[in-house]
């Protein structure tokens, strides 16, 4: 259930938010970074990629299995779980001499870090009051977008000036502050848990059907970012700029200015307003990439897409959440991150399919239609069913 009253700030709330920023930058610090561990091992970028693949694979098919022990098990143990997890598996890394036992356990990262990644998103649904849970919700989705832009640069940092050894060991410490932080509040956490628990069904339920609308709206918008985090660096050589990795440095800082704006915005008049700017920002940014190749252009765009990001991912989120009964809200929160995890990666393989055929100008200019199709679902549905949570809605 929902904290009463409406304070946001309390201590659970900081709390939670914090252990959200330390797990994401553990999590970030290595995807920019393992592919060189797996050439290290003896592997070629083909067994990266796989292994990237695979990781990813564990992660969305292990969220619906998460949300449902979330909702009848209780958030604490299942996070407590996942962050013991990513705290270890780093640790383990050094020690391996074999490339297969490398993606072993790296597959085996992405099913814990499936698990700490749904419980703590679910466990801050707990704990944001219900009439400040959009801009609750913003705030806390900012420790992702801060590490999306701090985690590989830390990660690349680490590796290139003190080797593996020091890289992995800073990804467990991440791990370890979080895991200290959950500990030291684990009796005010426990008893948001068996609030939640206390009212979960014994029906098997993976999926939130309420909760399929906002993700599937979300799954399309995050294609074309899907497309930008995989081709971006090499659009910026093919364009004549030395640093593509400023487009995500760019796309951050407006990501976090957004986020807590977005939110209270959602609290006062509902999501819609904040969908339309999203929907706009994205296609500006797309169109630019497309259509005005250049440093301005590209400065720009990726100004533009960390509004639209920014805007847009918590919105859906907290309408997925907040129009899912409470006790299925951990699997209201799996089929909204599976839904956010495959869009990316779907968006990857099919700007690498149609690069097969079109130039990068044309590939994101294809893009634009899935923002398109994002804005129909999210029209079609909200002309359907009352989607919006105003401050006009029964609180």
């Amino acid at each position: 259930m929902h904290s009463t009253g409406t304070k946001l700030w309390t201590a659970e709330f900081i709390s939670i938010t914090i252990i959200n920023l330390l797990m994401f930058l553990s999590f970030h610090m290595l995807i920019s970074t393992f592919p060189f561990y797996i050439n290290f091992l003896g592997g070629d970028e083909a067994i990266a990629g796989l292994t990237a693949g695979l990781f990813a694979i564990a992660s969305v098919l292990v969220r619906p299995i998460a949300g449902w022990i979330l909702d009848h098990k209780g958030r604490v143990a299942v996070l407590l779980c996942g962050i013991i997890g990513m705290l270890l598996l780093p640790l383990a890394y050094p020690i391996i001499k074999l490339l297969i036992i490398a993606v072993i356990v790296r597959v085996i990262h992405g099913v814990v870090w499936s698990f700490a990644s749904t419980s703590v998103s679910t466990l801050a649904c707990d704990i944001i009051p219900h009439s400040r849970f959009g801009e609750g919700m913003g705030i806390f989705g900012t420790g992702s977008a801060i590490s999306m832009a701090v985690g590989p640069v830390l990660g690349l940092y680490l590796l290139n000036s003190s080797g593996y050894n020091v890289l992995f060991g800073f990804s467990a410490g991440f791990a370890l502050l979080s895991l200290l932080i959950i500990i030291s509040k684990r009796k005010s956490l426990f008893i948001v848990t068996k609030l939640q628990t206390d009212l979960s069904s014994r029906k098997l339920v993976l999926i939130d059907k309420n909760a399929l609308p906002a993700s599937l709206t979300m799954f399309l918008f995050l294609i074309p970012y899907g497309a930008i985090s995989t081709f971006i660096a090499l659009y910026a050589v093919e364009i004549n700029i030395a640093n593509g990795g400023i487009f995500f440095t760019l796309m951050a800082v407006t990501t976090v200015l957004t986020r807590g704006l977005s939110g209270r915005t959602v609290d006062k008049v509902g999501e819609r307003p904040i969908v339309i700017v999203s929907v706009v920002a994205q296609l500006i940014s797309l169109a630019l990439l497309a259509f005005a190749p250049g440093i301005v252009g590209f400065i720009i765009s990726a100004l533009c897409f960390g509004i639209g990001f920014g805007m847009m991912s918590p919105t859906m989120q907290t309408l997925a959440v907040r129009l899912s009964p409470e006790n299925k809200r951990g699997a209201a929160s799996s089929t909204f991150l599976c839904a956010f995890d495959c869009g990316i990666g779907l968006g990857g393989v099919i700007a690498g399919y149609l690069l097969w055929y079109f130039d990068y100008s044309q590939m994101f200019a294809i893009m634009l239609l899935f923002i398109i199709a994002s804005f129909i679902v999210y029209y079609c549905w909200t002309k359907k069913s009352r989607s919006s949570f105003s401050h006009t809605e029964e609180l």
